[in-house]
């Protein structure tokens, strides 16, 4: 019985075997040998880390095939600079001829060999994306071809500078992450080597789209109070329905991004948000430029400088690697502004826009605009007249996200949390409050010196709420009980998501900062909405400063700041002064914050619980969504 066991064992295994080795072919006719690979995953190349690829070597010319059915779902041309490090670029082709030309003059403006300049496409199924790298494809290889198992697709050349023979590469991107490339291969490994894969996930299958749309529907309707405050019901739910419609194909790491911003920030609510990382893989494209720039009014600014040149600092550009700034502030501010990209970052200020286009504008342009034009460096035209060619950064320097000295103060200011008291005249103080998160002992010090104020028969007090994007309720009603003339609710409305309970049994979900469990709710007409019972009524200190009040406000003025200067303008106490704040002068949604990793994307859904408004504000100037 035990030989018998050891027979069905030994069966078992070769048939399995067998069955393994039918799963796909050799990207490469004819070579099935394990001699013809030159590196499998984990391997190391020239110092490189090989993380993903299998590399294959064989005779130049030999047929390059398809390895499994699918559909192409990518065709670039990559230009190898280093193993783990490639830049691309789409090239047209209609015929070999200008296929060829094109090929050429990328050759030619950048000064790289041909002999690396190769096709990088990946053809999937419904069970795996197989990528294949380092061959000349055949002209008539196009866009959304359906190849079958052994078409050719071109034949092989050169895959990479460090790797001295033609070569072709292959990288698996399986169901599950199953995505060993010896798995679709058939091709044996070598005896006694250890391969270690990582694999990244370059496409999303139209079930974990539709799936992963369901669950951000359930999440948003059924927990987030904000959700149709500044957009109807029926075109939230008819965007729903049409993107999951649409999802017809699968969709690469990338437009399933854009996929899902479009559906999250449809909600208008800074604090409703997707947070997707980088695509992990060993392909990274680096863009590791030396001089980065920004967007300020209509010019580019250079922001960051790591060659130490000091004129470069501040320094307005005409024109980058001869593309005139008007189009490169077109294009960054296309990015930043529209629904689906990655670096618009939602809310309701303008200001912070602008911001995110001068702090992150070069690194858009390079990531973005660039990519399909390979370049070793930078061409800076200066306002001065200065024309400068400033190469790459060494490898090692990596990407830095620090300002340079003469921007760092005003940045600063978003972190400078100091409380500030002064008298600065026998008419006029001031109380700078950049947080309401401050402790007992601190509001003790503020209290004090809004009584002085009021004792000294001061007549006018700034109060500073500029930057101030954080604090909590108690505070705002200490504070503001030294200012009010009349008793005041600080908070009118407090509605939270009815379904918090069943959404944890269903999702698992993390929640930060919980609800106070001393507020009691009551149900509302809306069955996904509960309203705290706010019974708290505040009533002015026994000395209460009677005199002017100014509260100055600017685009950082958000969350608790925000209903500060709110609640100033609802009681009429005194004149708001400044820019527009970030959170809404009507609504502003606000922590707790449920957090969901989602099942396939694994990108990780932030939602606010509760929102806060004043229902007594009437102003037909101030639309909602407006600070």
């Amino acid at each position: 019985m035990r030989w018998l066991l050891l027979l069905l064992t030994l069966f078992t295994t070769l048939g399995c075997r067998f069955a393994h080795a039918e799963k796909g072919i050799p990207p490469v006719s004819g070579y099935r040998h394990r001699d013809s690979i030159i590196a499998g995953p984990g391997d190391s190349i020239g110092g490189k880390l090989n993380s993903s690829w299998l590399i294959l070597g064989a005779e130049q010319e030999t047929p390059v095939v398809a390895p499994h059915d699918g559909i192409v779902i990518y065709f670039r041309f990559a230009y190898w600079h280093s193993f783990t490090e490639f830049l691309s670029w789409n090239i047209r082709r209609i015929t070999t001829k200008e296929q060829e030309e094109q090929i050429a003059a990328v050759a030619t403006e950048n000064e790289v060999s041909q002999q690396f300049i190769n096709a990088f496409i990946t053809i999937s199924s419904a069970d795996v994306d197989v990528t294949l790298a380092g061959f000349k494809p055949r002209v008539s290889l196009k866009l959304g071809d359906s190849v079958h198992r052994g078409d050719t697709l071109g034949t092989v050349d050169y895959f990479s500078p460090l790797i001295q023979q033609p070569a072709i590469a292959m990288a698996t991107s399986g169901k599950n992450n199953v995505c060993d490339p010896f798995y679709f291969t058939g091709m044996r490994r070598r005896p006694y080597h250890n391969y270690h894969f990582s694999c990244s996930r370059k496409r999303f299958t139209v079930s974990e789209i539709q799936n992963e749309l369901d669950i951000i529907y359930s999440l948003l309707t059924e927990v987030n109070p904000n959700i149709y405050d500044y957009r109807r019901r029926e075109s939230f739910d008819s965007l729903y329905q049409s993107l999951r419609a649409q999802a017809t194909v699968p969709l690469v790491y990338q437009e399933y991004v854009q996929l899902l911003n479009k559906f999250v920030r449809f909600v208008q609510d800074p604090n409703t948000i997707i947070h997707c990382n980088t695509l992990p893989d060993s392909l990274r494209e680096l863009y590791l430029y030396p001089v980065l720039f920004g967007v300020q009014g209509d010019s580019l600014i250079v922001t960051h400088n790591f060659l130490n040149i000091r004129q470069l600092n501040g320094a307005s550009i005409l024109a980058v690697d001869g593309e005139p700034a008007p189009s490169i502030v077109s294009f960054i501010r296309s990015q930043t502004r529209g629904a689906a990209t990655p670096y618009n970052i939602g809310g309701y200020i303008p200001e912070l826009q602008q911001m995110n286009e001068f702090a992150r504008g070069g690194y858009i342009y390079y990531r973005w605009y660039r990519r399909n034009k390979v370049t070793h460096g930078i061409t800076l035209s200066l306002r001065n007249g200065e024309t400068g060619n400033y190469a790459q950064l060494p490898e090692e320097n990596g990407y830095s996200d620090d300002l340079p000295p003469n921007f760092q103060p005003y940045f600063n200011k978003l972190k400078d949390d100091t409380i500030r008291t002064k008298i600065l005249s026998s008419e006029v103080a001031y109380l700078g409050l950049p947080r309401f998160d401050f402790d007992s002992a601190m509001l003790v010090r503020v209290e004090h010196f809004l009584d002085s104020v009021a004792r000294q028969g001061i007549q006018n007090l700034i109060i500073d709420v500029r930057y101030n994007r954080r604090g909590n309720i108690k505070n705002i009603e200490a504070v503001f009980a030294h200012l009010a003339q009349r008793s005041f609710k600080s908070h009118l409305w407090r509605d939270v998501g009815a379904h918090l309970a069943s959404i944890r049994e269903r999702y698992q979900v993390s929640i930060t900062n919980g609800l106070d469990p001393s507020v009691r709710f009551e149900s509302t007409s809306d069955e996904n909405l509960l309203r705290a019972i706010n019974t708290v009524v505040c009533r002015p200190t026994e000395t209460p400063f009677k005199g002017s009040l100014y509260v100055l406000t600017n685009e950082f003025t958000q969350s608790l700041g925000s209903l500060f200067a709110a609640l100033v303008r609802r009681e009429g106490r005194g004149i708001v002064i400044g820019r527009e704040t970030n959170s809404p002068y009507h609504v502003l949604s606000t922590s707790p914050i449920l957090r969901y990793s989602l099942p396939h994307s694994q990108f990780m859904l932030s939602v606010p619980l509760v929102k806060m408004y004043f229902d007594t504000v009437q102003d037909s100037t101030i639309p909602h969504g407006r600070g």
